[in-house]
């Protein structure tokens, strides 16, 4: 869970208080220019460096969790934040000749600013490395969050397909095979009737996890639509695969849900589906799936009727 930016408000105070020090210092050192020597281009340009700058400090502060690699970041960016306000500063204000410490100050916060931000970037990189292990299977080539769906820790429809077409496209230069499973939740929508959408959407993160923890480093789920999961399984027999999603559903059967509010206990059943890439199109290899699902359901159907 992210921290929400009102744990840092002294972090960014703070910018905002060596600001005012760095204009109190150069209003009490120097004298204001006249206008006909002010630059206008340098000031936009410096002025506009600065607030982004002042903006990536708020996004870190607003978007991160706390730790050393934040820590690294923010202060990186303060003193680049600082080096280019007194660049803005430098603009207005004249400081005589005989004061060396405003060209020290500029001199030394931007090699302090980048050196900082680049051990910063070091260490966000070993931990995106880390981060990336663990999403491997939720993420598998490509990492787009605007393709990440709302309610479970997984990508969506669109995503999968952009996978999949991407390995259609490395099958052609492998002999490797792609199977898809699908994996339909049972009664979804009497959970989310009968003890609510936030149970029902417990029950679909937690089935995201299990499916997560039980594939391949290799293998990508996501979750297709409403109460539907869909696997790619990269260079497995057709036995293989069989074998995987009896497991698979052993272990969403096996799962234990309790309701939010009176505490009552239920379980989960789901059904499943499995098909070998043939096309060269995504969406008619999903549409495939759905089509021996609905058949599924109809010699089910069928058989009970005759019984």
């Amino acid at each position: 869970m992210l921290k929400p930016f009102f744990y840092y408000p002294r972090h960014f105070f703070l910018v905002i208080i060596m600001a005012i020090a760095c204009l109190a210092f150069f209003m009490l050192s120097g004298n204001f220019k006249a206008h006909s020597e002010i630059q206008v281009i340098d000031v936009i340009g410096e002025g506009l460096a600065c607030l982004l700058t002042l903006l990536w400090i708020y996004l870190i502060l607003k978007s991160r969790p706390r730790g050393y690699v934040t820590r690294y970041f923010y202060w990186g960016l303060t003193f680049v934040f600082l080096a280019l306000w007194m660049d803005v500063l430098d603009e207005f204000i004249a400081i005589p000749k005989t004061l060396v410490w405003d060209d020290l100050l500029e001199s030394f916060t931007t090699p302090i600013g980048f050196i900082v931000l680049t051990i910063a970037m070091v260490n966000w990189h070993k931990e995106q490395l880390v981060l990336s292990r663990k999403l491997q299977t939720k993420e598998h080539v490509f990492r787009d969050h605007r393709l990440f769906d709302a309610i479970t820790p997984l990508a969506d429809a669109q995503y999968f397909k952009q996978q999949l077409q991407h390995e259609i496209n490395q099958r052609h230069h492998s002999a490797k095979n792609i199977h898809l499973m699908m994996i339909n939740i049972k009664d979804l929508s009497a959970i989310n009737r009968e003890f609510g959408f936030d149970t029902g959407n417990q029950v679909l993160s937690v089935i995201a996890q299990t499916i997560s923890l039980n594939i391949r480093p290799c293998d990508l789920v996501c979750r297709l639509a409403g109460d539907k999961f869909i696997l790619m399984l990269l260079d497995l027999a057709d036995a293989q695969v069989e074998i995987m999603a009896r497991e698979l559903q052993k272990c969403i059967q096996s799962q234990i849900f309790y309701t939010h509010q009176d505490f009552q206990k239920f379980n989960i059943d789901c059904r499943y589906t499995i098909s070998e890439v043939q096309q060269d199109s995504p969406a008619t290899e999903i549409q495939k799936l759905y089509k021996q699902m609905k058949h599924q359901q109809i010699i089910k159907l069928r058989t009970r009727m005759s019984v």
